[in-house]
């Protein structure tokens, strides 16, 4: 029972995600005709948001690992949507917040690419050095 009220949850939660984002997209295409930008910037840390969650999600549902170089990648694109956003009604705490999440963001992805090619470098030379 209990199992059935948190998949109801679930679906409640998506269909809200689903109709908030469907709401937004009317607004942009809006914006675009009238070339509102602050419509725009709305919409893109609309989108930031729901690749937090997507991360989020991914990570707590175990499709995604927190070392993986795609949970990096879509939370240092989601901080970079929601600081576009920012633009039009600036708000220093979270600005920081996303500056922040950005630049740690990008030296992880560094690091596991640093890591990466320096475990294929020495998985070259032990295959040359069987050889």
């Amino acid at each position: 029972m209990l199992l059935a009220l948190l998949y109801a949850g679930e679906t409640a939660v998506f269909l809200m995600i689903i109709f908030a984002l469907s709401l937004e997209v009317f607004h942009v295409s809006i914006a675009i005709q009238t070339y509102d930008l602050h419509e725009l910037a709305r919409f893109i840390g609309v989108v930031g948001f729901l690749l937090y969650m997507a991360a989020f999600a991914g990570l707590q549902l175990g499709w995604l690992c927190g070392n993986g170089i795609l949970y990096s990648a879509l939370n240092v694109g989601a901080a970079a949507m929601v600081l576009i956003s920012l633009s039009t009604e600036f708000n220093l705490a979270s600005a920081l917040i996303q500056v922040s999440w950005i630049s740690i963001g990008m030296i992880g992805i560094s690091l596991r690419i640093w890591a990466r090619s320096r475990a294929m470098k020495t998985l070259q030379l032990r295959v040359e050095h069987d050889q």
